[in-house]
């Protein structure tokens, strides 16, 4: 097999071990077991790289169980995809973007959409608009455009560079479960779901014609730059996922450039908020 970026990322992510993923997002946290029942009849793509390492068993309950199968596969167009199914079809699948020149960097992301056919499209905007509320108040960025980053994942390394791949994989499998509630074609509600976690009431989004999203070669360029929280010093493996901040808030009016952005962990991020011009980088620092 040809070393690629995309073959070192199976091979990252199918060594990476979970025995258990609770979605603590519901009351009670509902938890889920690696491994699911070998009747299962949930679709398998020939090429999947994680053959059937990466597949989870939820019990739900007066509903019986939930099975997610994760898989990694190039589609006829030659587009790797990471897909998310359960026995009624898939729940979550994620583009994987080129972020270097050399292609050795990937950045994880995806516009979040409900696509239900049984549902008419006010009713699916309305349930991307919960889904997102509900993804917020678990701790993801939702930026504009509706689009959520995963991770950035470097080949050279075969490392993620905000997060880990258990982080990783967890999140991933979290989404797609969370996600399939809200496409109310899937055969399952999550019991104790909260809804209404979210801190705020939209995407981050653009101003006056400006754009807040972060290319993802600019992305992995400050990432790879910083590689940790340069206000606190966390990393990846003491457990935080990591930001790309805009320096100067981009609602005062900073730009979406290299110099005005930086890496800041997801807790330090939240807290500084648009409250702080501050310039962590340590030549900036005095």
């Amino acid at each position: 097999m040809k070393k690629t970026v995309e073959t070192a990322f199976a091979r990252v992510i199918r060594r990476t071990v979970l025995k258990r993923i609770d979605l603590d997002c519901c009351v009670p946290t509902l938890s889920g077991v690696r491994g699911i029942l070998t009747t299962t009849t949930i679709k398998y793509q020939r090429d999947n790289r994680l053959k059937r390492d990466h597949e989870y068993f939820f019990w739900l309950p007066e509903q019986g169980p939930l099975e997610v199968s994760v898989q990694f596969y190039k589609n006829e167009r030659s587009h790797w995809r990471l897909f998310a199914y359960t026995k009624r079809g898939m729940l979550f699948s994620v583009n994987l973007t080129t972020a270097t020149e050399d292609s050795s960097g990937i950045v994880v992301e995806q516009t979040l959409s409900i696509r239900s056919q049984s549902l008419e499209r006010q009713q699916r905007v309305k349930n991307r608009d919960a889904l997102i509320r509900c993804l917020e108040g678990m701790g993801y960025k939702i930026y504009e455009g509706n689009r959520v980053y995963l991770g950035t994942f470097d080949g050279k390394t075969a490392t993620f560079l905000d997060t880990t791949a258990v982080g990783f994989v967890r999140d991933f499998v979290m989404l797609a479960v969370v996600k399939g509630h809200f496409m109310a074609n899937k055969g399952y509600e999550l019991p104790g779901l909260r809804e209404d976690r979210a801190t705020s009431s939209a995407p981050m989004r653009g101003h006056e014609g400006r754009s807040r999203q972060i290319p993802a070669s600019l992305r992995f360029r400050v990432l790879e730059r910083d590689r940790r929280c340069l206000l606190c010093g966390a990393t990846p493996e003491s457990g935080t996922r990591l930001h790309v901040d805009h320096r100067i808030p981009f609602s005062l009016g900073g730009p979406t450039v290299e110099g005005n952005l930086q890496t800041l962990c997801a807790d330090c991020n939240i807290g500084k908020g648009n409250r702080s011009s501050t310039d962590f980088r340590p030549q900036h620092l005095g």
